[in-house]
């Protein structure tokens, strides 16, 4: 009986540390770094002009890509690619141009960013190269003199 007592009390007591081990335990956090990382990558766009005008416009057609990469903190490299096709028509001629071009360069972020923030006030540069033609639909040859009509 003796001994039944004693392993019912080993037990208890193993079982009561075991427990008060268990949530005695804490779990350490460790200080992370307050650095910012500057997020680095490509960012592509359309230029949404010319596809607006479209619609006010029936003679304008075109469009534009734009996309930046961020090498620094402060500096971008950039492209820019599109395609327009223009008719026009006056009094005395019409004609329609079309073609297309690239442009790359740079820009610099002359803004100063407080903690975590995204803004751009850039100047930059471009090199650009373009393909294009224009054709003469009609012109009208006027031979009457200026006041002619008044006199």
């Amino acid at each position: 009986m003796k001994n039944r007592l004693i392993l019912k009390y080993s037990i208890s007591a193993f079982l009561v540390l075991s427990s008060v081990v268990l949530y005695a335990q804490e779990k350490t956090t460790q200080q992370t770094d307050s650095i910012i990382k500057n997020k680095y990558g490509l960012r592509v766009g359309i230029d949404l002009f010319n596809p607006t005008a479209t619609f006010f416009e029936k003679d304008r057609k075109g469009l534009e890509l734009v996309g930046d990469y961020r090498i620094t903190k402060k500096w971008y490299a950039a492209a820019e690619l599109g395609y327009m096709n223009v008719a026009t028509e006056e009094d005395f001629f019409s004609f329609t141009t079309n073609g297309s071009y690239i442009k790359a360069g740079a820009n610099y972020n002359a803004y100063q960013n407080w903690l975590d923030m995204q803004n751009e006030i850039y100047v930059g540069f471009r090199y650009g190269f373009s393909t294009f033609s224009q054709t003469l639909n009609s012109y009208t040859i006027n031979n009457n003199p200026y006041l002619d009509d008044f006199a």
